[in-house]
């Protein structure tokens, strides 16, 4: 079984870049996340495939590029007062609940790679109320926005074996990482997709070459809302 992304439903990536002193805070969060102190989860919620620590040092690095992203675009757009991107590193059992928190609204930042047309949430995380399930015990479950972030380039299937932090820090930092935004989708609208079951599941060759690890709620690009009316819901 196969899903095809129509062409009509995606975005052209236009990059913008990072600042250098930025790129050097993700790197450091990342390396001691997935190889210090911290802890990342090394699989997907309903997959089966099993990250090993180069690719959760490249989702955590390009998670947290992701959330700078959205930061400048912030300032760029004259809104000031946001909560401070958390550089903590966390031990198992113990995570951020939310990725930016304005005039209170909760934000989560998605991210994915500079070709993807997908806005992509694992079904097994969220329940019929749009609410992440492992937030539900502290309080914390509710986002009101969802924002994608696309990242060039994608370290996943990229990163050589290394032996040492300064060398995988020479190989990151030959690269020119860039960022751009398709777009955003509220909660109502998360809860829109839940309702209406628009799944692609496990198994599904997504355009016929990568086999989806587990059920995803999904939301092509083009559909995402422009973030031209959430900076007007934040200001």
């Amino acid at each position: 079984m196969e899903h095809h992304i129509p062409s009509n439903k995606k975005k052209a990536f236009f990059g913008r870049p990072f600042k250098i002193t930025d790129i050097e805070k993700c790197f450091e969060f990342a390396y001691e996340m997935c190889f210090g102190n911290g802890h990342h989860r090394n699989h997907r919620s309903g997959g089966d495939l099993t990250r090993d620590g180069k690719e959760q040092f490249a989702n955590t690095f390009q998670g947290k590029l992701g959330e700078i992203a959205f930061s400048y675009e912030l300032l760029n757009n004259g809104i000031t007062e946001f909560s401070a991107i958390d550089f903590n590193v966390y031990g198992k059992g113990i995570w951020d609940d939310s990725d930016f928190i304005i005039n209170d609204k909760k934000i989560s930042i998605k991210t994915c790679p500079s070709f993807g047309n997908l806005f992509l949430l694992e079904c097994k995380d969220w329940n019929n109320n749009g609410e992440y399930i492992p937030n539900l015990n502290n309080g914390s479950a509710h986002y009101d926005y969802h924002i994608l972030i696309r990242i060039y380039p994608d370290l996943k299937g990229k990163l050589k074996n290394f032996n040492t932090k300064e060398e995988l820090k020479e190989f990151v930092f030959k690269q020119k990482f860039l960022y751009d935004i398709p777009g955003c989708c509220s909660i109502n609208t998360l809860k829109h997709i839940i309702k209406k079951k628009r799944i692609i599941y496990k198994g599904v060759l997504l355009n016929g070459k990568i086999p989806m690890d587990a059920d995803n709620y999904y939301i092509y690009a083009d559909e995402l809302k422009s973030l031209d009316l959430l900076y007007a819901q934040l200001k």
